[in-house]
């Protein structure tokens, strides 16, 4: 299995190949395992100095068939960290769209991708064609892993969500409380939920207050990537160092 490439979030010929159009990127796509040295799909992630390490030890560590650009944070003091997370989303999905890219992948720094998974998002996105697909958790959206096409809805959508001011003050969950409102506004994006036993998190089914030391969970047989969603300190480190060591990675 290949390594994993991290890039930085500054474009340059030097650091990345690009696709020509739509056409080779499907192409690419339906020979990634046979021809692992084509570029692969981009994996965007967003860490403030604090989270940097865990960032490394967990999310970055388990990545290995996507190309992953790196953001720090560099955000005013003034902006919540959730808001500056989904304005570096934005900024980066259209700089990729600029660059003829197709799809884009985010993923939280509490994820942890267990399987190979390219061939599966883009087999369950291909039958509607929506312009993202966010994790479901209790059958919600979930803004902590998501695939999106890199359609002008979508950039629409995401500017939106950035822009979404009241979603990041008191009471409100950031971008994912942003998302679940404008994905019901009409004419917006289309937005679809992964399947949950592929996309898992712990969510609905982790006892609350969730015991320190002694629970762990029962991963589906077919789960693609575990997101410790729903779980505080000390047990989301726990957790992910045993999802880690489980799945050998």
């Amino acid at each position: 299995m290949r390594s994993p490439t991290v890039i930085p979030s500054v474009w340059s010929p030097a650091n990345t190949r690009l696709l020509s159009n739509q056409r080779q990127m499907r192409k690419r796509l339906a020979l990634f395992n046979l021809y692992p040295f084509l570029p692969a799909m981009k994996l965007i992630c967003y860490a403030t100095p604090y989270q940097q390490p865990f960032a490394r030890k967990y999310l970055l560590r388990s990545v290995r068939e996507f190309e992953v650009v790196y953001n720090t944070s560099t955000r005013e003091p003034d902006i919540p960290v959730m808001q500056d997370k989904a304005q570096v989303t934005y900024r980066m999905a259209c700089e990729l769209a600029a660059k003829g890219e197709e799809f884009l992948v985010w993923a939280d720094n509490d994820v942890i991708l267990v399987k190979p998974m390219v061939e599966r998002l883009m087999a369950l996105w291909s039958v509607n064609k929506p312009d993202v697909m966010y994790q479901s958790t209790c059958s919600m959206l979930c803004a902590g892993f998501f695939l999106a096409r890199l359609t002008p809805k979508f950039l629409e959508f995401q500017k939106a969500v950035a822009e979404c001011d009241s979603a990041y003050g008191v009471g409100g969950t950031g971008d994912q409380c942003a998302a679940r409102k404008l994905s019901k506004v009409p004419g917006m994006a289309k937005v679809e939920l992964l399947p949950e036993d592929e996309f898992w998190s712990p969510c609905g089914t982790a006892p609350s207050p969730l015991p320190p030391d002694s629970w762990l969970p029962q991963f589906p047989s077919n789960m693609l990537m575990a997101h410790m969603a729903c779980v505080q300190w000390p047990c989301k480190p726990r957790l992910l160092e045993y999802t880690l060591d489980k799945y050998g990675l």
